[in-house]
């Protein structure tokens, strides 16, 4: 992958906008670090800019910035998943004790056979409190991209090249993100790099 982004930068006039993501700190860390290395050995220069990171932080710089640039206040708290079982004594108080404590942690742990009610209320006591969870961030980021053109074109404008790594790791969020940002951008270059061996999702 990363002779393979060498070699693009080296064939291309222009400078190159890459935006390499991967799904934990540490790949994403040894990817940026395996790159600048042969970038600097190949002595590609100032051809390109390379943007690096877990694809969580890069939606989340990305919309703080965007937010920043036009002035609008990103005020949100991000909470874990175990933060939002901390929820669940307000959830079952503002379902007037209709299921206790403990049934709410036991349905939010799995969320597949949660009552509708329980994330309803859940979503309501969220928005709120200005918490968004790591996942939130990605629907948010879905969402300013499908309500915002000015969103869109902004984030596009800053790539040429998207670059996933361990890509068999890609959920459906990640896949509707980077589907919307190659539809907006069809000359875009996508590299989806992993092995399908290791798919833990299989949608």
């Amino acid at each position: 992958l990363v002779h393979k982004l060498i070699n693009y930068i080296k064939d291309e006039n222009e400078s190159a906008r890459i935006v390499a993501l991967s799904f934990t700190n540490t790949a994403a860390g040894e990817l940026g670090n395996r790159f600048n290395q042969k970038a600097f050995e190949c002595q590609a220069g100032t051809k390109y800019e390379f943007n690096n990171g877990t694809i969580h932080s890069f939606c989340l710089k990305t919309l703080r910035k965007f937010y920043f640039l036009h002035k609008e206040p990103f005020n949100y708290i991000i909470i874990g998943d175990e933060d939002v079982l901390d929820l669940a004594m307000e959830i079952s108080n503002r379902l007037d004790g209709k299921y206790t404590v403990d049934e709410i942690k036991g349905f939010l742990a799995n969320k597949f056979s949660c009552p509708q009610e329980i994330l309803d209320t859940l979503e309501e006591i969220k928005s709120s409190y200005k918490l968004i969870t790591i996942n939130d961030i990605l629907k948010l980021f879905i969402k300013e991209l499908d309500t915002r053109p000015e969103f869109t074109e902004w984030v596009t404008s800053q790539m040429d090249i998207l670059v996933i790594d361990e890509a068999q790791d890609v959920s459906k969020l990640n896949f509707d993100i980077f589907n919307r940002l190659l539809q907006s951008k069809p000359d875009l270059r996508l590299f989806f790099v992993g092995d399908p061996r290791q798919n833990i999702f299989e949608f």
